[in-house]
């Protein structure tokens, strides 16, 4: 009963030790690698040629250029800005060339200078005239210095531009002067510099009766009530002079 039973453990141990014999053969694919080195022997430059050499200078790539076919920047010229030309106001009236500014009527003029806080040199490129803005009262005898400037000045902040024209509106010549006349200039954007002036704070209204009177009556209350310009201290306007006015 033994002997069966060791011819067949046997007979096993002579299959599993053939099976194992062929096992890496039958593992292995037809067509082996040649370059490929056998198991256990180390991989050296001599039995694997696809390493790469470190020491081998490398190839540039063909699709990358070389750094003389790179672009070279080009340096940014400058670029003169455009021709800007001052812009042509065609809006803006033609002096009245030819006419004598000392007879009643309208006139358009551009300014030559501001004389004092009420009075200014006109032209239209015939002749100059004294204007005397109508119905109002800058100077104010009692006053000195900065004080006796502000409207003087405030004209010459309205009349900088030297391109601007003005419609001067004649009533009438100074009856202690024939030489000026009294007048209203109003600048061609619709500015009336006596009754800037009047707005201001910067002057007072005299007796004198002009269309439009009644614009600069309620200017000059609502400046006084705001304290401005000469409503208000240092240079506000003495006593002996508002009095002396008729607002």
């Amino acid at each position: 009963m033994q002997l069966p039973r060791i011819m067949m453990l046997l007979a096993i141990a002579l299959v599993l030790g053939a099976c194992q014999a062929s096992l890496p053969n039958a593992l292995q694919p037809d067509g082996t690698n040649p370059d490929y080195p056998s198991p256990g022997t180390p991989i050296t430059l001599a039995n694997n040629p696809a390493y790469p050499d470190p020491n081998a200078t490398p190839s540039l790539d063909p699709a990358y250029p070389t750094p003389a076919e790179l672009p070279t920047a080009e340096p940014a010229q400058p670029v003169a800005p455009p021709e800007n030309p001052m812009p042509v106001n065609t809006d803006m009236p033609q002096l009245s060339q030819g006419a004598n500014l000392q007879q009643p009527g309208e006139y358009v003029v551009k300014i030559i200078s501001v004389s004092t806080g009420n009075q200014l040199i006109v032209s239209n490129d015939t002749s100059e005239q004294m204007v005397t803005l109508v119905g109002i009262i800058t100077v104010d005898p009692t006053e000195q210095g900065d004080c006796a400037n502000l409207s003087r000045d405030r004209l010459t902040l309205l009349t900088a531009n030297p391109t601007a024209t003005y419609t001067l509106t004649v009533i009438q010549p100074d009856p202690n002067d024939p030489s000026i006349v009294i007048g209203k200039l109003v600048r061609h954007d619709t500015i009336d510099l006596g009754l800037d002036l009047v707005a201001s704070g910067l002057a007072l209204l005299n007796s004198e009766q002009f269309a439009g009177r009644e614009n600069y009556i309620a200017l000059v209350a609502a400046a006084k009530a705001e304290n401005l310009g000469r409503w208000n201290e240092p240079c506000k306007f003495s006593d002996a002079i508002i009095g002396t006015q008729q607002a």
